[in-house]
C-alpha cells in the first residue's frame, strides 16, 4: 500500500479569496452588487 500511496496518491488545493462589493464610486471595491467587476465591458 505505500508503494501505491507514493506512486499515485497526490495532494492539490483550490486557492480562493474575497473581494469587496460596492459601488463603482468606491476606490476600494472590486464588484458591484450584482458581482459584475468594476471596469470591465462584456
Amino acid at each position: 500500500m505505500n508503494a501505491w500511496m507514493y506512486k499515485d496518491v497526490t495532494t492539490g488545493h483550490h486557492v480562493s479569496c474575497t473581494n469587496k462589493m460596492g459601488d463603482v464610486t468606491d476606490p476600494t471595491s472590486v464588484v458591484d452588487q450584482y458581482g459584475k467587476v468594476h471596469g470591465v465591458n462584456t
